[in-house]
């Protein structure tokens, strides 16, 4: 509990993240023989990444503050904006993910080629650390007992690619 000249306020708080991870795909790449002037590919296996940065814009609405043992809506104007923060504790500092891809190679002349492809990196595991107060339905925080009832956020990152190319 804070101490008696604290007071504790309820802030809804709206987060952008920008993270940057370092990844080491380890995958299984599988061609077909040469169709024509056309290769095919397929690739699959896992990302391991690493966070080099992690920072945050937020946006905070204060909506109730402590009254006692409780908690009452506060209506007072002392909402902002905060960018740049750096969030890196609340970030872990591993992702995995899942990788699948897939394209062709087109064969301009002996060893070079034209390489293009989608692929699809799935999270396996949530990247955030952090804790928020529950709702309840209506927008209000849940502070049930004169204490706020919080939970585990969770966040899976997935990120889609183009690979476009020239081997030789």
């Amino acid at each position: 509990f804070p101490s008696p000249d604290t007071t504790v306020i309820i802030v809804d708080k709206s987060r952008n993240y920008d993270m940057q991870f370092f990844e080491v795909p380890l995958t299984l790449k599988l061609r077909t023989n040469e169709i024509g002037y056309i290769t095919y590919w397929a690739q699959m296996g896992l990302g391991l990444g690493v966070r080099i940065k992690a920072t945050a814009d937020d946006q905070n609405d204060v909506v109730m503050r402590q009254n006692g043992a409780g908690f009452e809506n506060d209506n007072a104007s002392r909402d902002g904006e905060v960018n740049d923060i750096d969030v890196n504790d609340a970030i872990n500092a591993f992702r995995v993910g899942f990788i699948v891809a897939g394209g062709i190679e087109y064969n301009l002349s002996g060893n070079t080629s034209l390489v293009a492809g989608v692929g699809y990196n799935n999270g396996l595991n949530n990247i955030l650390k952090s804790k928020a107060v529950s709702d309840t339905g209506n927008g209000s925080p849940d502070v049930a007992a004169g204490t706020p009832e919080k939970f585990t956020m969770e966040a899976v990152s997935r990120v889609f690619s183009l690979n476009l190319g020239i081997l030789f």
